[in-house]
């Protein structure tokens, strides 16, 4: 069947389209990731009428980028919802889900990812700031975001300024050392929350991590410490109870506990299995017993170094060492910031009094009342637990694999029969 002239044009401009979107033959392979070249409208640009934002690259991109989906790579603030992302050949288009609002500065942000068509990675970002008035806000609010427990930055998490009382959303995804920048935006009192967001679906779910604050934001640009754990309605309850030794054991909790919380015997106490009290001396987070070891162990030390130099013969005063021979210590990397504050606790080491004992196959109850969690919820909860048989410690076995040589019987002497 012959095709009409008009088909077969169509026909291969559809072919070309096609065959257009894999990489070019022939050539040197590029091997650096798509340059953007404009973006539409220009930073700080007022007034904005347009519907949509633009993204030019000097090359096709992929409409799907490695990892993920294509509208996970752009985020706007003020968010109104999942934004509405679309995608032609070498350039990219957003706008709000609802459309721009009047009167309001906008910070349209491209994440790192865009891949071109031969799997090279945009690996910078890009930001816009505009407005769709006749002014730029100036306000801003800049902070870090840690992991509570770990101690340990949280990069890219997601981070809310929810503004009070109208909840104007306004977003930021933090950069790989936990920092982020929300703004510009206006003067007001807003909450800012960060979102350990682990499945990237930009919401809160029950299992993951976060914090907020308060904050009333004027002219000046506040630096806030937003420290991520687990917050949920339930109390800490008592989990597992190990013993240590007679006179110590720890008790783990399912969940963190306030910080805040008085760790003491009038909120902690154990029992004989016939509910006969037994005396604690203290009661302290895994962090506390540590330094109050080693603050012993310190004491110990310093008390034992004064002895010996007391009873050592004053040593000889050594001569300054020679100019020439002092050298400068190499210079070291800064160590990761870490949190103003430790991690809260979900351990406590519990220390008899002295005269008291943990006997071994004997049963004990440890009891917490209204323990308190990371957003003041309480929960009181008891574990019984039996002092375990210390471990046999078996002889160990004779070696059998490897005997002696066989007695040389050439080397004793003969005995003459009678």
């Amino acid at each position: 069947m012959r095709l009409k002239p008009s088909a077969r044009l169509a026909l291969f401009v559809a072919v070309a389209a096609c065959a257009s979107l894999a990489p070019p033959p022939g050539g040197p392979e590029r091997k650096d990731p798509p340059r953007l070249v404009r973006v539409t409208p220009d930073s700080s640009a007022l007034n904005f009428k347009s519907k949509d934002v633009t993204f030019l690259f000097d090359e096709v991109v992929s409409d799907r980028p490695t990892g993920g989906e294509l509208e996970q790579l752009i985020t706007i603030s003020p968010r109104d919802g999942a934004p509405h992302v679309s995608w032609k050949r070498d350039r990219i288009t957003v706008r709000p889900r609802k459309g721009f609002r009047k009167n309001t500065t906008y910070t349209v942000t491209l994440l790192p990812g865009i891949t071109d068509l031969r799997g090279n990675v945009q690996k910078g970002s890009a930001q816009v700031t505009f407005s769709t008035g006749p002014e730029l806000a100036s306000g801003a609010i800049l902070g870090r975001v840690f992991d509570w427990s770990s101690q340990n930055v949280a990069g890219l998490a997601w981070v809310e300024a929810i503004s009070r009382p109208d909840s104007i959303v306004y977003v930021a995804v933090a950069d790989t050392g936990g920092q982020f920048n929300i703004g510009p935006l206006p003067a007001g009192t807003y909450t800012v929350r960060a979102i350990l967001d682990a499945n990237k679906n930009r919401a809160l779910d029950p299992t993951e991590l976060w914090d907020s604050t308060h904050v009333v934001l004027t002219e000046r640009r506040p630096f806030l410490e937003l420290l991520a754990a687990r917050r949920d309605s339930a109390g800490p309850r008592i989990l597992t109870v190990v013993v240590q030794d007679s006179m110590t054991f720890r008790a783990s909790f399912d969940r963190p506990i306030d910080p805040a919380q008085p760790f003491d015997t009038v909120h902690f106490h154990l029992f004989h299995a016939d509910s006969t009290p037994m005396a604690l001396a203290s009661v302290r987070t895994s962090a506390q017993d540590t330094r109050a070891k080693q603050v012993a162990d310190s004491t110990q030390h310093a008390d034992s170094v004064k002895k010996a130099a007391a009873a050592a013969p004053p040593a000889a005063a050594k001569p300054p060492a020679p100019v020439d021979s002092v050298r400068l210590a190499p210079s070291t990397k800064l160590p990761p910031p870490k949190p103003s504050l430790p991690a809260p606790p979900t351990e406590l080491v519990f220390r008899l009094a002295p005269g008291e004992k943990l006997e071994v196959s004997k049963a004990y109850r440890v009891t917490a009342t209204e323990t308190r969690n990371l957003v003041g919820r309480t929960k009181s909860s008891e574990r019984v637990f039996t002092v375990p048989k210390p471990p046999v410690v078996k002889p160990a076995a004779a070696d059998t694999s490897r005997k002696g040589p066989p007695p040389d019987s050439a080397s004793k002497p003969k005995i003459p029969p009678p």
